[in-house]
């Protein structure tokens, strides 16, 4: 179950008598690629009752979410590690950083909710004028900066990790004015409505180049197998074999994504070194989903010959206005003689 995020411990911050109350502009705050390495999977709710739903009226956000989170591929990831960057200026207001990285135990998660600590590690910044980021799930022992010092924009703050009450790696960054949330899509309150005129969008433009479109599915991560994946073994580690032997007892495809609907379809093709196909699956998703693993393949029984074999996985949506939406990716093997 996903849940709410608590803010750190930070001192109330108002704007002045007279200031102008300028926004922030952000930078990304993840050095990571969005849509190749990282993903923003869900959004702060814009809905004012008990529905969600995203700024762009999607459905990649939950009822109640305040901030935005940006997703690492599996858990592997978080020990390079990857850097949290801060996305503007500004005073540090507060950090925590003793927290263990729960790696999605429920025990643990349960515990940090019940004290009040969803955010686990993080830091805060005072950007000024009232305006504020708050920064958590970061990785245990990782935070880099103090109460009260100065950051510039693009400074190392820490890392990305899973402490407080995250099910998977990720970064939730969030954003308060006056110490009312703000949606930084729009500018607007959360709550305001995803057809609100927005105000004006925090993030700089190098962030909105690579925004996907809107209400795309988000596939993460494809490779190949031997034998049948296991989610929880994927969750870990996506990495995928660059080579297998031809008598390997099968040939697997496999793919990992975020935000399925109802209708979705995915499509799995693998073709041998002279781009004939040699499996084909088509899955059509039968629920809304926030997170799924789906396989396919085809036991070997002396066809697998050595070569270079492509795995292609594609996800089609219909849109609202009868558009299609996809998202693809590929992940190639050399099949070696045995």
């Amino acid at each position: 179950m996903l849940r709410r995020i608590c803010r750190l411990v930070l001192p109330a911050v108002f704007a002045a008598a007279g200031a102008s109350a300028a926004p922030p502009s952000l930078s990304w705050p993840v050095e990571c690629r969005l849509g190749e390495d990282c993903w923003i999977v869900h959004h702060p709710d814009a809905d004012p009752g008990p529905a969600a739903s995203d700024f762009r009226c999607g459905r990649l956000t939950y009822d109640g979410h305040k901030g935005t989170d940006i997703a690492l591929p599996d858990r592997a990831a978080i020990f390079y590690p990857i850097p949290v960057l801060a996305a503007a200026a500004g005073i540090v207001l507060g950090t925590r950083d003793t927290m263990p990285d729960h790696l999605g135990d429920p025990a643990s998660i349960r515990a940090v909710s019940d004290a009040g600590k969803e955010c686990g590690n993080g830091v805060g910044i005072d950007h000024g004028d009232g305006w504020v980021t708050q920064y958590c799930h970061m990785k245990s022992g990782s935070v880099r900066v103090a109460n009260g010092e100065r950051v510039e924009t693009g400074q190392l703050l820490g890392h990305v990790g899973e402490s407080g009450a995250a099910e998977f790696p990720h970064l939730h960054i969030s954003v308060r004015h006056q110490n009312q949330e703000i949606d930084p899509f729009t500018g607007l309150p959360l709550g305001a409505g995803c057809k609100a005129q927005a105000k004006g969008t925090l993030w700089s433009s190098s962030v909105l180049q690579t925004l996907p479109p809107a209400d795309a599915p988000i596939l993460t991560a494809v490779g190949f197998r031997q034998a049948s994946p296991l989610f929880d073994a994927l969750k870990e580690d996506t990495s995928t074999p660059d080579r297998l032997s031809a008598d390997a007892p099968a040939l697997i495809l496999w793919a990992t994504a975020y935000g399925l609907r109802k209708g979705d379809k995915m499509e799995f093709r693998i073709a041998d070194q002279d781009g004939k196909t040699v499996h084909t699956k088509t899955f059509e998703q039968a629920k809304d989903q926030i997170r799924r693993m789906q396989f396919t393949g085809r036991r070997n029984s002396g066809w697998l010959e050595p070569g270079r074999y492509t795995g292609t996985v594609r996800i089609e949506r219909q849109a609202a206005d009868g558009a299609s939406i996809t998202q693809q990716r590929e992940a190639r093997v050399l099949i070696t003689p045995p």
